[in-house]
């Protein structure tokens, strides 16, 4: 059966710089797609002998990670998978350098399987659909160094050659009229004594020859004619492969003076009448040649772009993910909250209870008791106590003050005064009050 898989390829690029010559950048990780094609290989061990699997997108997560989306197919490998046995990811990269060791490019040739990632936090983290994974971070910054890269050279030798095929065609001499066969025949019969009858009979097989001939001649005409109108019809595609998939490209700019001679046939292709068969076969080649590349090369542009759908598809869904656990966490908060003030709101009315000051407590861990409910309800609110009549302040305005009157009078003090007082003068005229503005 199947598994399909999510995890963490790449962790979140160094803000120091790259730490191994292999690792990448955030740019490189925001660019990386390994879904491109039909996807990249997953191998066990990073062993190419053990295919287990396909990588079918790739994007940058929202930690800046590169994380990964795949199938693990070999059933020995899932089994391995879903026991918690096998669930590390190493991303294999090719680095070419200088010859003094400075990095020029990457390239992730694979995706692997292993025991224990060299990367930090390089594990599958999601099994067909259900998480397998979960990370408690306490500190907010992490440690840990990528493994040194080992430089394999690798040599590469192409064998080049060329054939050469060589047609031998012999051209049977056409019959002409220069010699006239019935005089020939009469001029034999004279010498080697041959009936009239005979050389009659011998001049209408000749002319039935001749009408055979000039048949076979005829549809001969007709099937040039149409080799001809094939070659003409397919000659402009065959001329744009050549010209602008092989002349053009700087990959084939070594053999242009070998591809030469192509671009001058290709424009010749249907005038050569001996050579119309041969031309046909060629150009049939490099026609069908050409068909397939385009449509490899469509084939491979809505592929890239499916994947980049699923990658940016299962960004989203991270996104969303994130969101609702934050949302989650709020709501966590706010039923702490809730059950906080609930506590609190208990404490106050068994504090106004006991001082009498309501006659009937609520049950707060009910919802409606905490609302303002705007329906109909037997129960009506409570009402506060009266006052107490033997409370300090009503003492007070029933026994006045210790000057025997309720009415407010002058201080005996000069505070009532605005201004500054005169201290020599003692008056306490307006005049006085003002003087000192």
């Amino acid at each position: 059966m199947v598994l399909a898989f999510k995890g963490v390829a790449h962790p979140p690029a160094a803000r120091g710089g790259r730490k191994n010559i292999a690792d990448l950048d955030a740019a490189e990780i925001h660019t990386t797609n390994l879904g491109r094609g039909t996807g990249t290989q997953l191998l066990m061990e990073h062993d190419h002998g053990s295919r287990v699997g396909t990588v079918l997108s790739s994007w940058q997560g929202p930690r800046g990670e590169l994380r990964v989306q795949g199938v693990v197919e070999d059933p020995t490998a899932a089994e391995s998978v879903r026991s918690g046995a096998t669930r590390g990811l190493s991303l294999g990269t090719s680095v070419i350098q200088t010859a003094t060791g400075s990095r020029l490019m990457a390239m992730q040739d694979e995706l692997s399987l292993c025991e224990e990632p060299k990367r930090g936090g390089c594990y599958i983290d999601e099994v067909d659909g259900a998480s397998v994974r979960t990370t408690a971070r306490f500190s907010s910054r992490a440690s840990g160094e990528s493994p040194p890269l080992r430089r394999d050279k690798t040599r590469v030798a192409r064998d080049g050659g060329s054939g050469a095929s060589e047609h031998t065609h012999t051209h049977q001499p056409a019959m002409t009229d220069a010699s006239d066969p019935s005089a020939s025949a009469l001029a034999t019969s004279m010498d080697a004594g041959v009936s009239v009858e005979t050389h009659n009979a011998m001049k209408t097989e000749n002319d039935r020859l001749r009408e055979q001939l000039a048949s076979l001649k005829a549809k001969s005409d007709v099937y040039d004619t149409q080799k001809r109108e094939a070659i003409v019809g397919m000659k402009d595609e065959v001329n744009t492969f050549i010209n602008k998939e092989i002349m053009d490209d700087e990959t084939f700019a070594p053999y242009k003076h070998e591809l030469a001679p192509m671009q001058r046939w290709g424009g010749d292709m249907e005038k050569n009448d001996s050579m119309l068969d041969t031309n046909l076969s060629i150009g049939r080649l490099i026609s069908c040649a050409s068909a397939k590349f385009k449509r490899t090369r469509e084939e491979a542009s809505r592929s890239s772009e499916a994947s980049t759908l699923l990658a940016d598809a299962n960004k989203k869904v991270d996104e969303l993910t994130m969101s609702d656990g934050a949302k989650a966490q709020r709501i966590t908060e706010l039923e702490g909250l809730v059950d906080e003030r609930t506590k609190a709101a208990e404490a106050f009315q068994n504090e106004l209870a006991k001082a009498n000051l309501i006659s009937e407590k609520k049950d707060f861990s009910n919802k409606a008791a905490r609302e303002n409910g705007t329906g109909s309800s037997s129960t009506a609110p409570p009402v506060a106590s009266m006052i107490d009549p033997n409370s300090a302040l009503m003492s007070f305005m029933q026994n006045g003050p210790s000057n025997g009157g309720l009415k407010i009078q002058q201080s005996n003090t000069g505070h009532h005064y605005l201004g500054q007082m005169a201290a020599a003068s003692g008056s306490d005229g307006i005049a006085e009050a003002i003087r000192g503005f």
